[in-house]
């Protein structure tokens, strides 16, 4: 819900309203960040929270803590799993960045502004599954995911130790990142920008 509002809200300031949120010395870029972090962080918890509530429930009966314990830490596995968090996390803010900017386009319409930001929603929509299917596409070309997942359900490579052969074994997780990472930086660049010629700021 508290998700919701914060791309509501941010569509309200793109109306009557944005004057009065700019009459605070506050910036574009400001309002756009602390709206996507408070968005980021309740959608992170919520995620948190429902994770917790199926390991305690469904994952933890079934785990042997006292054997996991006197195992050795495998480095390789932690290093993967917060990489991974990470590209959830950026991916979140990435989605608001890209809802931002469905509305600062949507804004653009004095007439049905809300139907106009619908309509930029699902053309994002459609360009960021073409984006994602070209990538796939490629990537399955060469067979790259088959080997990927046959390598992390490969527990004997969890033993590796050096910084190359993590880089190695989490070559698309970090390429995932950065096309994320690229993504919500457009995303934020052109609602910036929009969103200064909305208004006429300087």
């Amino acid at each position: 819900m508290s998700s919701l509002l914060s791309v509501v809200r941010f569509y309200q300031m793109l109306g009557d309203s944005g004057y009065l949120y700019f009459s605070f010395p506050v910036t574009p870029t400001q309002h756009m960040l602390a709206r996507a972090l408070v968005g980021t962080t309740w959608t992170v918890g919520f995620l948190l929270a429902c994770g917790l509530f199926f390991f305690f429930f469904s994952v933890a009966p079934e785990v042997n803590f006292s054997e996991l314990s006197a195992s050795p830490v495998k480095w390789l596995a932690v290093g993967i799993i917060l990489l991974s968090v990470a590209e959830v996390i950026v991916s979140i803010m990435s989605g608001y960045f890209a809802m931002f900017l469905c509305c600062a386009i949507g804004a653009q319409w004095t007439q049905r502004r809300l139907l106009a930001t619908f309509v930029a929603y699902l053309v994002m929509g459609a360009i960021s599954q073409a984006l994602s299917t070209l990538i796939l596409v490629f990537a399955w070309l060469f067979n790259a995911p088959i080997i990927w997942l046959q390598s992390l359900f490969d527990l004997s490579v969890y033993n590796i130790v050096s910084v190359a052969g993590f880089f190695q074994l989490t070559i698309p997780i970090w390429i995932a990142l950065f096309y994320t990472i690229i993504t919500g930086a457009v995303c934020f660049y052109f609602t910036k920008k929009l969103l200064e010629k909305r208004l006429n700021l300087p």
